[in-house]
């Protein structure tokens, strides 16, 4: 019973000294989570233990990718937490204080120090942890960066990701929730006006550099199933492109993007290569696939993209059932019914005209998508035909998933149509 009451004694005067009675049955989930997320480190850590040797070997799998986003939130959240808490305690240290607690519960913590301080001291006291955490970002970027494992970098980019995030956009707003944190210190206006208004200046740099970055792409990395694979389609690793206003190389770059799992990037490369080119069919085009990318529905801009590069020109057959298949799910989300089958059938044709020229495509998307239409349209009898086409294309093309899909949709329209 002693034993176990020594255990618990830094949590019950953790609640005692950081928190308030209404707030307490917050903290008790937190700490729960907490030991439920370090269960989860100890076992990854473990993992990455053992395999460390495969996971800094090329290639870089999607699932290394996985290993790599999960240990920055499982495995550095809790240093960076650490680190966080730490800052606060040697600013303590500096200005002649005793920290005469150190609460540390791997996903939250606090310090308290022996006496209060000066206005100015107490913002710097409450800034110190945000600036450990980046402190944490750098270094680990710093250790990471020419690594010759992507897996590495990938890693060193995820932990820096996350921090930036929780140091500055996570912890601010839960701060701004509740009625505790060291935001609420560090944009005390009326105690320190001047030095908060800098770290306003500095909070918002460090949320734009993060924008940008993300929506660059620079957190991202490809994912290749082999190595062979990774050497021979090494471009989009950041090594640039040779003729990066040649759509046709671009076209077959940002698929390697969209492929690996960089859609960010391939997005923002899309968009360049308009900007550079905008009287570009392929580009259009190019541009209207990235920005779909990830969404249920296509987006009017995406959809907009495809009818554009059509007016353009497209030549490639290909291309061209591609965004003749945009175009047609545009128009039936918009109720233009008879115009989505006009595209499907257009899309259709250039399929066939890929097939004779040797190219592999998949048409039982368009198939479908044509079968939602016309039951729409009142006209099952063409719909049910449609359905099964899709559903033998797939399973002809051996993608029994896509099939199985296509069937259970099918029949969820059939019982939503009361049939």
């Amino acid at each position: 019973m002693h034993a176990t009451m020594g255990i618990l004694e830094p949590f019950i005067r953790a609640y005692q000294t950081t928190l308030g009675p209404p707030w307490q049955p917050l903290l008790l989930l937190f700490t729960l989570l907490s030991f439920v997320y370090v269960w989860r480190g100890i076992k990854l850590g473990n993992m990455m233990w053992r395999e460390w040797a495969q996971l800094v070997v090329e290639p870089l799998t999607s699932f290394k990718k996985k290993v790599a986003e999960d240990a920055s939130f499982y495995i550095f959240v809790p240093i960076g937490v650490f680190i966080h808490e730490l800052a606060h305690a040697i600013v303590v240290w500096a200005f002649g204080g005793v920290v005469v607690e150190f609460g540390y519960f791997f996903y939250w913590g606090y310090v308290l120090p022996d006496r209060t301080f000066n206005d100015w001291q107490h913002w710097l006291l409450s800034l110190a942890g945000t600036l450990g955490n980046v402190l944490l970002a750098l270094g680990v970027y710093w250790w990471t960066r020419h690594n010759a494992s992507n897996w590495v970098r990938y890693l060193g980019r995820r932990v820096v990701r996350f921090q930036i995030f929780f140091a500055f956009i996570y912890y601010p707003i839960f701060t701004a929730l509740l009625a505790f944190g060291d935001w609420r210190t560090i944009y005390d206006f009326n105690a320190t006006p001047f030095l908060s208004g800098m770290t306003a200046v500095f909070h918002a740099g460090m949320l734009l550099g993060y924008f940008l970055l993300d929506r660059r792409g620079w957190f991202e990395a490809v994912a290749f199933d082999s190595a062979e694979s990774q050497r021979r389609q090494a471009i989009p690793l950041g090594r640039g492109a040779t003729h990066p206003d040649d759509p046709a190389e671009q076209w077959g770059r940002i698929q390697v993007l969209l492929n690996g799992g960089a859609p960010k990037r391939a997005t923002w490369e899309a968009n360049q290569l308009v900007k550079r080119r905008p009287d570009s069919a392929e580009a259009q085009l190019l541009l209207a696939i990235t920005e779909a990318g990830g969404h249920e529905r296509l987006p009017p801009k995406s959809a907009q993209g495809a009818i554009k590069a059509l007016a353009l020109g497209l030549t490639d057959s290909a291309q061209l059932m591609t965004a003749h298949r945009m175009a047609g799910m545009y128009y039936g989300d918009i109720g233009r019914l008879e115009d989505a089958l006009r595209e499907f059938d257009l899309a259709l044709d250039a399929a066939d005209s890929a097939e004779r020229q040797g190219k592999a495509i998949d048409k039982s998307g368009i198939y479908y998508e044509q079968g939602v239409v016309l039951r729409r349209l009142g006209r099952e009898q063409d719909a049910r035909i449609a359905f099964d086409i899709a559903i033998r294309t797939a399973t002809n093309a051996g993608n029994a998933a896509l099939a199985e899909r296509y069937r259970r949709q099918s029949a969820a329209l059939n019982y939503q149509s009361g049939r």
